[in-house]
């Protein structure tokens, strides 16, 4: 088939990788505009880009999906099928009409479960055991189109978002290419999304990293985990921000109900202990405001941790407090 690819992120470049190698011609890919980065901002292109221009493939980068321009650009091209892997635009109508056979979408999750734009972080966040990558027929609407196929994999208790999304990386181009031979097989018969079990997984900001010590131990170990490496969690300490990179929830009860959530009650090689809303858990790598990563014992000795002091979830800090 004729395929036009839509993806951005190095997410997405194990699937045009695929395609790219598969019996199928990628007569063009699409791509967001190229953005600054770094210190230095400068303009880098987007992995997508990176990997279709070293294939010398035609790399569209509309500002607006809507242009008319960018429109007739696409009916030229004549596709028979779009494939579109976290491109980050939604298709307008009069876009998605153009291909024969529309358009299949590779989604990180198991749909109808965590539809939007932050699905690995949320399934963390939210303590699920199983995500996967689901294909799908696109339409207008955030991720409801009708399900062709999936996968799943088991979500390790520790897992981070970043080594989940390797993981999911890994997977989607199997799912992809099993979803387009066996759509040519004529083996997939579309299933309508159960819209009642739907939940949403909204793009997160750096807001959503403040760690709240009030929840309970396991909820904050897979928020922790659940956004490293971006936004990634944090906390505050004598006025300073602390990242917290990681964490294991304590499995030593402790009966003491006179301790305040974001307390220290000990300190070790292993790491700090935080009370929590409920139970309590240790933190293993922090990185200090302007300063490196480091274990959370070198962090209690640098700074002068003791047990007793405490964490907390803004920079109001007085020597009285």
């Amino acid at each position: 088939m004729r395929i036009v690819f839509m993806g951005t992120p190095q997410f997405a470049v194990p699937c045009l990788d695929i395609l790219i190698k598969s019996k199928h011609q990628i007569i063009a890919v699409v791509s967001q505009p190229d953005k600054p980065q770094g210190r230095k901002m400068l303009t880098v292109p987007t992995p997508v880009k990176m990997l279709a221009e070293s294939h010398n493939i035609t790399v569209l980068q509309p500002e607006s999906l809507k242009s008319l321009e960018f429109k007739s650009l696409i009916e030229k091209l004549n596709p028979d099928l779009f494939v579109t892997c976290a491109y980050g635009k939604m298709l307008p109508n009069e876009i998605l009409n153009i291909p024969k056979n529309g358009c299949i979408n590779v989604h990180a999750s198991l749909l109808p479960k965590y539809r939007g734009a932050a699905p690995i972080q949320w399934s963390i966040i939210r303590g699920e055991k199983f995500t996967g990558i689901t294909t799908m027929l696109t339409e207008i609407g955030m991720d409801t189109g009708p399900i062709l196929y999936s996968e799943k994999i088991q979500i390790d208790l520790n897992v981070t978002y970043g080594e989940l999304q390797d993981q999911l990386m890994k997977l989607a181009p199997n799912v992809l290419i099993n979803t387009l031979d066996l759509l040519s097989r004529g083996e997939i018969t579309p299933v309508a999304q159960d819209g009642i079990s739907a939940t949403y997984a909204p793009m997160l900001s750096r807001e959503d990293g403040i760690i709240k010590w009030v929840k309970s131990a396991e909820d904050l170990h897979n928020l922790i985990r659940g956004i490293n490496p971006w936004p990634c969690a944090y906390t505050w300490f004598e006025g300073k921000r602390l990242k917290i990179l990681s964490s294991q929830v304590n499995d030593i009860f402790e009966n003491d109900l006179k301790r305040v959530p974001g307390e220290i009650i000990n300190i070790s090689n292993i790491g700090i202990t935080i009370a929590c809303g409920s139970g309590s858990i240790i933190i293993s790598e922090v990185q200090p405001e302007s300063g490196k990563v480091m274990s959370a014992k070198s962090f209690a000795n640098g700074s002068h941790v003791s047990i007793g002091d405490a964490f907390s979830i803004s920079n109001d800090y007085s020597e009285d407090s």
